[in-house]
């Protein structure tokens, strides 16, 4: 059997080598533990299994490392409620719509983001085709849920089916624009940066219904950065497109994704499911 000095040494080794992520406080005091029971004289109380420095300090052994994976686990925990360290030690933020929908209670457009930020997210329509931020409007109905969407929604009831909304069984984003023929209003959702830097954007654009009982044509969606537009596609009925890109933003500055039903409106319902990365 081991003596009490190595097992000390052996416990203060994996202590340095894998508690690095719990407080330093509580490193400290786990090292102090292993470091004062080894020097511990033989004791005569506790059961017998006790009474051996080697067997005590494999007792202590054990606690101290039950409390480090608890740490360690308490700090990952906490970690994945906030900004993360990536790898190469910057500060690393995800946004996604769906997930930061709710934030806000009570519901408010524009509304805030999971790590406190407020403003980010801002639904929209916008007042024709033209992709011009300066003329975007918000929209201020709000229902939950909308009973021609099925789930909670931003609309505006002047034109019937424009919203943005979210259903609750979904981690998703739908969206479905509002055409006249003549005249569009585009459904839009509005990321407003609140860090300056390079940022990833991933994301799937689809069409969820699969019948219609009309003709449906195209819905052309947009990543526009302020009134740049950085990325269009053409998703046709019951199809979807993967989309991905990299751009630099500064605080205030803000990414649209954009719905634009094209020639008509029928059976437009898109779904967005989106992540914009920083770090």
């Amino acid at each position: 059997m081991r003596s009490d000095e190595e097992i000390g040494h052996l416990l203060e080794d994996w202590l340095t080598d894998h508690a690095r992520p719990m407080p330093h406080d509580a490193l400290e005091i786990a090292l102090e533990t292993v470091a004062r029971t080894s020097q511990q004289n033989r004791r005569r109380l506790g059961p017998g299994w006790l009474r051996s420095r080697p067997m005590g300090l494999l007792a202590t052994a054990t606690v101290v490392i039950l409390v480090v994976l608890a740490s360690k686990l308490t700090v990952d925990v906490m970690g994945s409620l906030g900004p993360t360290e990536s790898a190469s030690g910057a500060i690393s933020q995800t946004w996604d719509p769906a997930v930061d929908f709710d934030v806000a209670f009570p519901h408010r457009n524009p509304g805030a983001d999971r790590y406190g930020n407020t403003g980010v997210w801002s639904f929209l329509r916008s007042p024709e085709a033209e992709h011009n931020p300066a003329s975007y409007f918000l929209l201020t109905d709000f229902a939950d849920p909308l009973p021609t969407f099925g789930g909670e929604a931003w609309y505006d009831s002047e034109y019937l089916n424009l919203l943005i909304g979210k259903r609750t069984a979904d981690d998703t984003i739908y969206l479905h624009p509002w055409s006249n023929g003549a005249i569009r209003k585009d459904a839009i959702v509005g990321w407003t940066s609140p860090i300056s830097g390079q940022i990833t954007i991933n994301g799937t654009v689809a069409r969820t219904q699969h019948s219609c009982p009309v003709h449906a044509g195209n819905v052309v969606f947009s990543v526009d950065r302020g009134a740049v537009s950085l990325e269009e596609i053409l998703v046709g009925f019951a199809q979807q497109a993967r989309f991905s890109l990299t751009t630099s933003v500064v605080v205030g500055e803000s990414v649209y994704f954009i719905v634009d039903a094209d020639v008509d409106a029928s059976c437009d319902l898109t779904e967005l499911r989106l992540t914009i990365r920083h770090g």
